[in-house]
């Protein structure tokens, strides 16, 4: 075992960077790790942290987890939407629309934007129409199906785009989202004088934005933030939302200042009140990646089975709490799990294609980096979820459960 080489830590989001400060001691790196059965060109190449796999899934299509949550691990592979156990079983599957615009899965549900045609018979032509599907996790059956709106040529700006891990569309003055239950928040923007519609994000009904010009605050229709403890007003240079953590209904800021070293806090999105700072370094350096954009699925926080801890970048957070993990001279990090004990897990060098290795920082003690496959998630059961993909020319992954050891 060697000691890691000190690098800068980097992690970004859109134009944000974040440097992470450091928790238990320098990480630890090791040479190897152990392989589990299979071919070399399918199965993930485990951390010794993991157990051997319990059960293996073979998809036909790269990129194919769609999500992983505690008792559900979601593909997608053309047009079929799968649901399977812990236990690596698939529970069912279902045919998605032709046209669907995205999918999301929340609070026990799955939901399903697409488009389709109808005859106009008034006007003899086809008419294109807005729906949404609701699934049940457990089992898949469709619990709604609704029919949203028939598009006119004022909904051009319709784009099913994510924001904040949240599907929203825009129809004539209005900003559309689905919130945990499956009801559509509806936010007014001439009301609310927005005229950006890329500004504006929504945490369950809650809508939030900064102004398009200034950013100069953070603000909701029942609060407004202008300055925080370490920043007044005019101290401030810009307020930048990076992310959201659902479950606690937390908004990460990131407090830019006009002189001095930026700042980092947690919001509770209903009310506007600051839960807490968040403990990160000083001076963040210059973002060496774009991977990680304009509020797209990677900026929601992911949580533990027993939704005690969540991750977010190189943050690990509670609902009273939040710290970065590693930083100053350590290596780059980006979670991708936390498990019930608070142990989180990541990739150590999120902007390098090859080789792949692992950050294990537990709750309470020392990082180590070893060359291994990084889980994507945990299920119930302490079960680390692994996505490699095939070798050569054959698209598609082999998903792996590994029970954490």
């Amino acid at each position: 075992m060697m000691t890691l080489k000190h690098v800068a830590i980097i992690m970004t989001l859109s134009t944000l960077t974040l440097a992470m400060m450091a928790c238990g001691g320098d990480p630890q790196r090791e040479d190897t790790s152990p392989s589990h059965s299979g071919t070399a060109s399918s199965v993930p190449r485990v951390s010794d942290v993991f157990g051997a796999a319990e059960w293996s899934i073979e998809t036909t299509e790269n990129h194919s987890v769609l999500d992983v949550q505690p008792n559900r691990l979601f593909t997608r592979e053309a047009k079929t939407l799968s649901a399977y156990s812990s236990t690596g079983e698939k529970v069912w599957q279902y045919e998605l629309p032709t046209s669907h615009i995205s999918i999301e899965t929340k609070n026990g549900i799955v939901v399903i934007i697409w488009k389709t045609t109808a005859e106009d018979t008034t006007q003899n032509k086809k008419k294109s129409i807005l729906k949404m599907t609701i699934l049940s996790q457990e089992d898949g059956t469709v619990k709604e199906e609704r029919e949203l709106k028939e598009l006119t040529d004022t909904d051009k700006d319709l784009t099913g785009a994510t924001r904040f891990g949240n599907t929203t569309f825009q129809l004539d003055q209005t900003l559309n989202t689905i919130d945990s239950d499956g009801n559509i928040a509806t936010i007014n923007m001439k009301e609310y004088k927005i005229p950006e519609y890329q500004n504006i994000h929504v945490i369950g009904r809650t809508p939030f934005w900064t102004p398009a010009a200034s950013q100069d605050s953070l603000t909701s229709p029942n609060w407004a933030l202008k300055e925080f403890p370490g920043a007044t007003e005019n101290e401030i240079f810009s307020i930048r939302p990076m992310a959201i953590d659902r479950e606690f209904d937390l908004i990460i800021v990131q407090v830019d200042k006009k002189e001095g070293p930026n700042l980092y806090f947690a919001v509770k999105a209903t009310t506007g009140e600051i839960a807490y700072q968040i403990t990160c370094p000083s001076e963040p350096p210059a973002s060496p990646s774009q991977t990680r954009v304009n509020g797209g699925p990677e900026a929601v926080a992911k949580h533990s089975p027993n939704g005690k801890y969540s991750v977010w970048g190189a943050m690990r957070l509670t609902s009273t709490e939040g710290r970065c993990v590693g930083g100053g001279d350590q290596g780059s990090v980006w979670f991708t799990a936390v498990d019930d004990n608070g142990t989180a897990y990541g990739d150590a060098e999120p902007t390098r294609q090859t080789p792949e290795e692992i950050v294990i920082a537990p709750a309470n003690g020392q990082p180590r980096v070893t060359e291994a496959s990084v889980p994507i998630g945990i299920m119930n059961n302490n079960l680390a979820i692994h996505a490699t993909a095939h070798n050569g020319e054959t698209k598609g992954e082999t998903i792996t459960g590994n029970p954490i050891t």
